[in-house]
């Protein structure tokens, strides 16, 4: 099904947006500018992740429902992933009156300067190309990356990424099933973003170009960033065998050195891309004797 666009002009200035390497918070704010929030969050936040949205029934309200009462247009908010993972934050924080709720633009930008920011990794196996491209223009997702075959970004957004469930997208590209995925994995966890990218990030080197192993430091805003919530976006299916603690043994030398749990520490998401001011540096580790099991 797809989302009802709500302003045409706004809808052009996206696709220059997405095909020239725009910013993670411009394409955001334009997808809110463009798309009808209401609409999206009825498809995808209302209709159930965890049976406990509102109904004639009387079940409790649900976060959503709590959204929609502030009016004043918020429900455009729905359009951003981050905002929806920290929409209880929100809500807590618009009750004690510490976060504007007059408009989108305000209440996100508040909630913004509440969360603050966070320090992040993410490890990556890159050519010296691939490298230079990620200093100069950031860390895309698959969707960024990809070869368009002619299609026009927004055109391909629309009908791929937009319309889709944010959870069964997250679910494909835990497993490596979206080769236009709009999500990029980092971790609280140095360890286990080096261990990582050694491991996955030279996957697909068919080529067999001489590459290696970096892990980049980041600083993140707060809001940015996807977790995996009852309320919002799913964890992946694998997740469920673990109740909610999935092990990832991080070993060096042959010797267990590290057992984390892929909770919201160990992993967790941000959309299309990582912009290159939020990269802080950029190290090459040993990574000989390093290997991940999970």
């Amino acid at each position: 099904m797809s989302t009802k666009i709500i302003n045409a002009a706004e809808r052009a200035k996206l696709a220059e947006a997405l095909k020239n390497g725009a910013s993670r918070e411009e394409v955001v704010r334009g997808m809110m500018k463009t798309y009808c929030g209401k609409e999206y969050g009825l498809q995808h936040w209302y209709s159930g992740l965890n049976d406990t949205w509102a109904s004639p029934g009387g079940k409790p309200a649900s976060e959503w429902d709590k959204l929609l009462a502030l009016g004043n247009g918020l429900e455009q908010l729905a359009l951003d992933f981050g905002f929806m993972t920290h929409l209880p934050e929100f809500l807590m924080l618009a009750q004690e009156g510490k976060v504007k709720t007059n408009n989108w633009q305000e209440a996100r930008e508040s909630l913004k300067e509440q969360l603050g920011y966070k320090e992040l990794w993410r490890g990556m196996t890159l050519s010296e190309e691939e490298l230079n491209r990620v200093k100069n223009f950031g860390i895309k997702a698959l969707f960024l990356r990809a070869d368009w075959n002619g299609y026009e970004p927004i055109k391909l957004f629309e009908k791929h990424t937009l319309p889709s469930n944010p959870s069964a997208h997250v679910e494909e590209h835990f497993h490596r099933q979206n080769e236009l995925s709009p999500f990029v994995s980092v971790s609280e966890n140095r360890n286990l973003a080096l261990a990582t990218g050694k491991r996955y990030g030279n996957y697909e080197n068919w080529k067999k170009i001489e590459k290696k192993t970096y892990l980049f430091k980041l600083r993140i805003p707060e809001i940015d960033i996807i977790y995996y919530t009852p309320h919002a976006i799913n964890a992946p299916s694998y997740f469920e065998r673990f109740r909610d603690r999935v092990p990832a043994v991080v070993f060096y030398d042959g010797e267990k050195k590290e057992v984390i749990n892929l909770d919201r520490k160990g992993e967790s998401l941000l959309y299309l891309k990582i912009n290159p001011d939020e990269i802080l540096e950029i190290t090459q580790p040993e990574t000989r004797n390093v290997s991940l099991s999970c």
